[in-house]
């Protein structure tokens, strides 16, 4: 594949994970969709890493980590910080321990609350595109 197709790849599949997202969330599996907003973020912050350096994504699944490499100057601290707060949904939404007390935080409103700010989020990013 090349570096297009790659990228592509990467936005194909971020716009998935935010459909699952949603799905998960009308069906009432909160944790479960908030760990798919961090997928659906993360995939579009590799593809925004792939268009703006012309290589390969790195593989962490910290969304900070991916942001702070890409050298996007729009990536201001109120954004990282938004990007901050998703990150923790990668774990504690995936391990048991971290679940039990999500679970009693990540309520309908919660959950709604973040699903659209991921929304909005994906939206910006993908403004960003080089």
């Amino acid at each position: 594949m090349d570096l297009h197709e790659i990228a592509d790849y990467w936005h194909k599949l971020s716009k998935e994970d935010f459909s699952t997202a949603d799905t998960l969330f009308r069906s009432g599996k909160f944790v479960p969709a908030m760990f798919f907003t961090h997928l659906a973020l993360e995939k579009m912050l590799k593809y925004l890493y792939v268009r703006w350096n012309s290589t390969e994504a790195p593989h962490p699944h910290n969304l900070l980590a991916i942001a702070g490499k890409i050298g996007c100057p729009e990536m201001n601290p109120e954004k990282l910080k938004v990007l901050a707060g998703f990150s923790a949904f990668n774990i504690t939404a995936r391990y048991d321990d971290y679940k039990l007390s999500f679970h009693q935080v990540c309520d309908r409103e919660f959950a709604e609350k973040h699903l659209s700010l991921c929304k909005e989020l994906l939206q910006w990013l993908e403004s960003l595109q080089k």
